[in-house]
């Protein structure tokens, strides 16, 4: 697992612990449903994670999240 997250990267996991849709991130963050899909791959090969929801579990999980 990678150590580290880009400021986007860590943006976008941080809505999806807030229960945010990839819709709402691309809206909150002004950058297109596409780029919002791109991170969350990156974040689930990162975490080795198999969908949003896991990637989520597996943050808090690893201190990458505060609960």
């Amino acid at each position: 697992m990678s150590k580290s997250l880009s400021p986007r990267q860590e943006a976008v996991l941080q809505k999806l612990a807030n229960g945010q849709t990839q819709k709402q991130i691309a809206q909150a963050l002004k950058i297109s449903p596409e780029t919002v899909r791109s991170h969350c791959e990156v974040l689930k090969n990162k975490l080795g994670a198999q969908n949003n929801a896991h990637v989520v579990h597996v943050a808090y999980c690893t201190g990458w999240l505060a609960a």
